[in-house]
């Protein structure tokens, strides 16, 4: 049997606008995907909302502590060097 993909999502506070945008067309064409979102930096209340309206998302921590001591370049969020991370994940 073949699976459905995840749809893999990160974001932070800056960019959440545009995940709720992101989000609305993940429901209105891939309502049975699960989405996995990675946390870059998102507010409690964000993540609040996010988990109240998409039972199909799980969300991720990224784990900035984890990679600081090798690449803290990583934390800068903007050079988009935690993309790798996320795809290999």
């Amino acid at each position: 049997k073949i699976q459905k993909p995840v749809v893999i999502l990160a974001t932070n506070s800056k960019y959440y606008s545009r995940l709720q945008a992101l989000m609305h067309t993940v429901s209105d064409y891939l309502s049975d995907y699960t989405v996995a979102i990675y946390d870059l930096g998102l507010s409690p209340t964000e993540l609040t909302m996010i988990k109240e309206n998409c039972e199909k998302c799980i969300i991720f921590p990224f784990p900035f502590a984890q990679i600081e001591s090798v690449a803290a370049h990583i934390q800068y969020v903007p050079n988009f060097a935690w993309k790798p991370i996320v795809i290999q994940v």
